[in-house]
């Protein structure tokens, strides 16, 4: 049976102050029963738990602090494994894991509807305490927290979600308060609690993960769990060498630049990319031909290509390709040669085949997967710096390149 001993006490900022007196507090009370279950009520079985309600009664001014007068006697709890007093304007809980301490306010409701010494938190570990930010107030459970703030009210959060919320700074990391308590996902497999910049979730299979800022309204738009990327599987991470961010999910991943915003993909991140095109000239140039790149995760470059003249007159042909990424980095890749006609000396077909390694291309391998788009273009009788400058310019804004080949 979960027992509610003191009076419902509604205060000036919601929830109580252990340190100031009721007149700094606004303190009203709402009358409440006052009678007590004779079952519940015990004699002193213990001096040692009694004494130390005892003083933390006295420490927080007795009678005339804001607990008031008592209500109750020693109460033992169901189970024996703690005892309470109850006063006027909240109550002192002695537990063996946690000491004697005090609970009352909005806190102490959500305590109570959440079952008390008997619910998920158990019993408290702290006095309501004032956050380190000065902003808010809280206990810690056995089991979890109660935080409160003006801006966001009463929450209570546990378990692994509580876990990455201390690990990432409590309420001066970036999340900052939570809004909700935890909860049960739409689809029955997860647990969450929001927060005012953010959320955790976690499930089974992946844990408790953040998500934050524009990759959180990014997900939000595509059904959060619901939709194909599932879950996180990473907090948000910080990658590239023009400040892109990611967060990996079940079903694909996200990926932010400051430049140009989120950008989803689902399925696992690849290994390499292939970039193909094919080339044909206006008449009367009879000639033509084709390239092939391959971009690798670790950084490796190829760069293979084939033309071939079929006209009389031979040409030199300079070939351009520019790959840009979701940072608007660009990387190039260029090549110039000569195809011989039929009166003219020398091979009608040129190839090549060339390969690189560039640690940018490893670096900032989320930003070229997240949104890779391809320019490329062919001349005859261009030098291929002059066709390079034109291929860029024709590809927009970009903030640097890297030449690969």
């Amino acid at each position: 049976m979960v027992y509610f001993p003191y009076s419902c006490v509604t205060r000036g900022r919601q929830a109580m102050s252990t340190l100031a007196p009721k007149s700094e507090q606004g303190v009203t009370t709402m009358a409440m029963p006052s009678v007590l279950p004779s079952t519940n009520l015990t004699p002193l079985p213990n001096f040692t738990v009694a004494e130390q309600i005892e003083s933390k009664y006295a420490a927080l001014g007795g009678a005339s602090g804001f607990l008031g007068p008592a209500q109750t006697e020693l109460v033992r709890d169901p189970g024996i494994k703690g005892y309470h007093v109850a006063y006027k304007g909240g109550s002192i809980y002695w537990s063996a894991a946690g000491g004697a301490h005090a609970i009352g306010g909005g806190i102490g409701t959500k305590w109570f509807s959440l079952q008390a010494q008997q619910g998920l938190l158990g019993y408290p570990l702290t006095d309501e305490l004032t956050t380190p930010d000065g902003v808010g107030r809280y206990n810690h459970f056995e089991h979890g927290s109660i935080y409160w703030t003006p801006a966001t009210g009463v929450h209570e959060v546990h378990g692994s979600i509580r876990e990455k919320w201390s690990s990432l700074g409590w309420e001066k990391s970036f999340l900052g308060c939570p809004i909700t308590d935890e909860t049960t996902t739409p689809d029955g497999i997860g647990r969450y609690n929001h927060f005012q910049q953010g959320s955790i979730y976690w499930t089974p299979s992946t844990g408790g993960h953040e998500v934050h800022g524009t990759i959180r309204e990014k997900w939000s738009s595509l059904g959060w769990e619901k939709g194909f990327l599932g879950y996180p599987t990473t907090d948000e991470i910080s990658t590239g060498s023009l400040g892109g961010r990611y967060s990996d999910f079940q079903g694909g991943s996200i990926y932010w630049s400051p430049r140009t915003g989120a950008h989803e993909r689902a399925g696992s991140l690849p290994d390499h990319l292939d970039f193909n095109q094919d080339y044909t000239f206006a008449d009367p140039i009879a000639a033509g031909g084709s390239t092939h790149i391959t971009l690798f995760s670790d950084g490796q470059a190829k760069f293979s290509g084939h033309f071939h003249n079929s006209g009389a007159i031979g040409y030199q042909f300079s070939v351009v390709c520019v790959l840009v990424d979701a940072d608007l980095q660009a990387y190039t890749s260029s090549h110039q040669g000569t195809i011989a006609g039929t009166f003219t000396p020398g091979s009608a077909d040129h190839d090549w085949n060339k390969v690189n390694t560039n640690g940018l291309i490893s670096q900032n391998w989320r930003a070229i997967v997240a949104t890779p788009v391809f320019h490329n273009n062919a001349r005859i009788s261009t030098d291929w710096k002059v066709l390079l400058h034109q291929v860029v310019e024709a590809a927009g804004i970009v903030v640097s390149v890297v030449n690969l080949f």
